[in-house]
């Protein structure tokens, strides 16, 4: 009996240590991560603006505190240069030896056009993209963006947790979490600069963010 009692404690000690905002911190902050982005590409064609993400993130896709199994993606997103366009419009996106086509689906928010290929690439990879309106056919190149930066998806959430560890550990603790990590635009710079936004965002819908940024490899903005 007592050698049974044992084993049980021995199961359940890793669990109690990696509860939520235990030492275990680190570990289980990667564990919940929900969504993921690796790279970032953009470029155009005559009439649209072009760009390409990929990573990993949860399917089913919901913002409710708790990290499901990952799935690869790549959101494929166009916004006309002239606002005045509208109608039906197909891709074809070759990256490297690799195609894939599809319809766009009109954004419900902007003007914006997106489809997810289901895919992710390297920030190594060619990409052209051929957008179509039955019709009349453009063409564009994408260029990687994010092979510019010095910090990586992981690296800034090992930066957000390196510099606030305690104070991520009293937020999370007794709850579920998700973490997502997305690379965002500053539209008020002229060369739309981009950076990290990491999440913690807990099971009763309370949030924290910091915005890191990917070339100074430091916190700019927080939000505890």
């Amino acid at each position: 009996m007592k050698k049974w009692i044992l084993t049980l404690v021995l199961v359940f000690i890793p669990f109690f240590m990696c509860s939520c905002g235990g030492p275990n911190l680190e570990a289980q902050c990667k564990n919940n991560i929900s969504d993921i982005r690796y790279n970032f590409f953009s470029g155009e064609s005559d009439s649209w603006n072009i760009s390409l993400t990929t990573g990993k993130r949860e399917s089913p896709y919901v913002l409710d505190g708790k990290s499901e199994q990952l799935v690869d993606f790549g959101i494929l997103s166009i916004t006309p240069k002239n606002l005045d366009i509208y109608g039906v419009f197909t891709y074809l996106i070759e990256i490297d030896d690799l195609k894939f086509e599809g319809e766009f689906e009109k954004s419900p928010f902007d003007n914006s056009f997106a489809a997810d290929i289901g895919s992710m690439c390297s920030n190594e990879a060619e990409i052209f993209v051929y957008i179509s309106d039955g019709q009349n056919e453009e063409v564009g190149k994408l260029s990687c963006i994010s092979k510019e930066f010095f910090v990586d998806a992981e690296t800034s959430l090992q930066i957000c947790i390196n510099e606030y560890s305690e104070d991520i550990k009293e937020f999370l603790s007794n709850c579920e979490f998700e973490i997502y990590i997305k690379i965002i635009t500053d539209m008020n710079s002229v060369s739309n600069d981009k950076f990290w936004y990491v999440m913690f965002l807990k099971d009763n819908g309370e949030f924290f963010s910091f915005i890191v940024d990917p070339i100074k490899s430091e916190i700019i903005a927080k939000n505890l």
